[in-house]
């Protein structure tokens, strides 16, 4: 290769990287250990949800560019027991889970726990969705392949509508969705199913 394609070549992956560059910066200096997850809830101001392994949420308000240093605007109280999990934003409700095998939910209007379901799981909750299919359910996964379906609509608390015991015959990694149908990750498979809520 000539020492142009040489350079070509290296313009074109460091060109590729800038592209990639970080737009806005979130200042995690208060955090006592690293962010275990994410959560999203978009609209006019955009929110980012972080869970930790220190156990607590955090919420961010970004700007519609995403340019800036970005302080936490609020820090849930009533923090999970374990290492924070899984976050869910959905509508003025955050949905957190961990390996305390516990559910919050908090609310957005006044920043408060609305509720929690003690021992969700009999382990580890691995991850969580909100599958839309004829009204918003919360989805939950966790280490024994357990899939727990939850009505978060009818009331401010949980209810659980459904379940399958042994989707997997091992942990649950991930779930999405997508029109209705429900996709779950193992270490070995991935299943999807239709579901008819």
């Amino acid at each position: 290769m000539s020492v142009f394609g040489i350079w070509k070549s290296l313009h074109h992956s460091v060109a590729y990287r800038q592209r990639l560059m970080a737009r806005g910066n979130f200042n995690h200096s208060n955090n006592l250990s690293e962010v275990s997850c994410l959560g999203f809830l978009g609209g006019i101001k955009p929110k980012i949800f972080t869970g930790s392994r220190d156990h607590y949420i955090k919420m961010y308000e970004i700007n519609a560019d995403g340019l800036g240093l970005f302080e936490a605007s609020h820090e849930f109280s009533a923090a999970h027991y374990d290492c924070v999990t899984s976050i869910v934003a959905y509508g003025d409700s955050v949905f957190s889970a961990s390996r305390d095998t516990d559910i919050m939910r908090f609310s957005l209007q006044d920043m408060k726990r609305d509720h929690i379901e003690l021992q969700a799981h009999n382990k580890w909750i691995q991850s969580m969705c909100i599958i839309n299919a004829y009204r918003p359910l919360l989805v939950t996964a966790c280490k024994e392949g357990r899939v727990k379906v939850w009505d978060i609509t009818s009331t401010r608390k949980l209810r659980l509508v459904d379940q399958i015991s042994h989707a997997h015959e091992e942990a649950i990694n991930e779930l999405a969705t997508h029109s209705g149908i429900l996709f779950t990750a193992s270490r070995s498979f991935l299943l999807l199913f239709i579901t008819g809520y």
